[in-house]
């Protein structure tokens, strides 16, 4: 008797997206991928009602909430790396600015003629 390995829950993935049509829309990827979780009966209770209420299934909510948080944790994560990146930057350029270049110079030159004519 052979044993066949068991998936542990969670992501599963197909190595290629499948396509489900749509009538005469545009064609979108069948989901393909499986989550699975444990909850508290509480949990659930509360995510059941909640669906209800929204009017949606419990899986639909629960892939629109999930989707939701992910995209505010993911936004916020990079608006953090970047702003973090855009100070660095402005800090050393503050601190230890670039001579200026011919051009700055030509510029400088050309507005102290317009202004002290």
């Amino acid at each position: 008797m052979t044993k066949t390995k068991r998936q542990s829950p969670g992501l599963r993935e197909q190595k290629a997206p499948r396509y489900k049509a749509a009538g005469d829309r545009v064609r979108t990827p069948a989901k393909a991928s499986r989550l699975e979780m444990r909850v508290t009966a509480a949990q659930k209770r509360l995510f059941e009602r909640a669906a209800a209420v929204s009017g949606m299934s419990l899986t639909d909510f629960a892939v629109t909430s999930l989707q939701s948080a992910a995209e505010r944790a993911t936004d916020a994560y990079e608006r953090t790396v970047v702003s973090a990146k855009y100070a660095a930057a402005v800090t050393e350029a503050l601190l230890n600015p670039p001579s200026p270049n011919e051009r700055l110079r030509a510029a400088g030159t050309r507005y102290k003629t317009l202004i002290k004519g």
